[in-house]
């Protein structure tokens, strides 16, 4: 359980976490899960909580955790209950902040976008923000089984797979207020059936929508890859009425380049670039930037957004080790074996010192100072989500910082 989570107690008690907005306190931004891939130890999991972090304004994450993999948040054997009770928490924090319904933004992408168009359509919320979503989800759980049994209770149902399929079309047999965001891609197998259909479906009613074709996109299991942009874009939209028209970067001969460019007709927000090494902002210009490190050293290129020169959010763009001719880094290889974890650092020096943090669950749990060896085994104390944060430091005593990606041992 993550320790921020808490249980919702109603008809079935719900799982979700809440972030409250700081200076964006008008909005509610409702962000709803997708499957797990099938080989994925971990089947209930929330969604683009990391992606958000940093993003000013209420955001409620709530658990898909019925059945072997989620139900769409509706229910067992078609009986809503998962929906009445979800619904039940959203009208909660709504009436508990003070957030008017057209402020309400619903979100996802796959499950979570079907999820979100179908409680954003039906319950008459503001904003639907959805990414290559499923629009007949009968048809669709046909490939996820045990979802499809949990939701139907049996494969003969067809009166209740052929309702299902029709539940979200259902929901434009009415004046529709929502505004509605959508992005997927034709690389998308499902794109024909369950897209294409819906937005014909929306032209020949005259409802209005905003479509974007993702073509990096290269197939369905790539869009958690790409949609955090398209949300990103229609948050600043909606919240701020910016239009974020490009965010630019790249590395090219060791220099740092990056572009943002934005239609802000209001002059609500300030958009910086910034170069951090070792999370201390050493330079930053508005809009534009040009960088390039005097020092070998770990170092990143984020955007931060500022409002009445108060942050409202920031994201990290591009994060690389430059060599200056000191040293190079060629390679850093994390891993978690059955009864240890197992850090490597390859470099081109052999005169070069290492210090290691080791983290459990967001904690410091040892500290292994610098040593000449570049290779760390550690023992794993139980199940848990496990990191190091390692250190380099040169023959002139700079020290360059970094961390690794997180793992989970089971």
């Amino acid at each position: 359980m993550l320790s921020n989570e808490k249980t919702y107690q109603t008809n079935l008690p719900i799982k979700y976490i809440f972030e409250e907005g700081q200076k964006t306190k008008d909005y509610l931004l409702v962000v709803f899960s997708g499957f797990a891939e099938n080989t994925s130890k971990v089947k209930h999991a929330y969604n683009y909580m990391r992606t958000l972090k940093n993003f000013d304004c209420h955001k409620l994450f709530i658990l898909d955790n019925y059945g072997p993999s989620g139900c769409y948040y509706i229910g067992e054997n078609m009986s809503f209950e998962v929906e009445t009770s979800v619904l039940s928490l959203i009208t909660n924090i709504i009436r508990k902040y003070k957030i008017n319904y057209e402020n309400v933004i619903v979100a996802g992408s796959s499950k979570g976008g079907s999820a979100a168009l179908y409680f954003g359509l039906k319950y008459n919320f503001g904003y639907v923000i959805a990414g290559a979503f499923q629009t007949k989800i009968a048809d669709y759980i046909t490939i996820r089984p045990e979802a499809y049994d949990y939701m139907l209770g049996s494969s003969s149902n067809q009166a209740g797979h052929d309702y299902l399929n029709g539940i979200i079309y259902k929901q434009l047999d009415k004046e529709i207020y929502t505004k509605l965001f959508f992005m997927s891609s034709k690389n998308d197998w499902q794109y024909p059936d369950h897209i294409q259909l819906f937005l014909d479906t929306l032209k020949e009613k005259n409802i209005p929508y905003t479509y974007y074709e993702c073509e990096e996109m290269r197939d369905h299991s790539d869009v958690g890859n790409h949609f955090p942009k398209f949300l990103f874009e229609k948050l600043f939209l909606i919240l701020y009425f910016v239009d974020l028209k490009e965010i630019s970067y790249s590395l090219k001969k060791n220099t740092f380049i990056g572009r943002v460019h934005a239609s802000d007709k209001f002059h609500n927000l300030n958009f910086y670039l910034v170069i951090k090494e070792n999370s201390q902002i050493i330079h930053t210009n508005m809009n534009e930037i040009e960088y390039k490190p005097i020092d070998s050293g770990f170092y990143t290129l984020s955007m931060l957004v500022t409002k009445d020169d108060d942050p409202i959010y920031e994201t990290d763009l591009l994060q690389e080790f430059i060599s200056t001719g000191d040293y190079e880094l060629q390679d850093v290889i994390f891993q978690l074996n059955e009864n240890d974890l197992e850090l490597e650092i390859k470099t081109n020096s052999s005169e070069l010192k290492y210090a290691f943090y080791i983290y459990k669950n967001g904690l410091i749990i040892d500290k292994i100072m610098y040593q000449t060896n570049s290779i760390l085994k550690y023992p794993l104390n139980g199940t848990g989500n496990y990191q190091v944060q390692y250190y380099i430091k040169d023959q002139k005593g700079k020290v360059s910082v970094n961390k690794t990606k997180l793992l989970h041992k089971f």
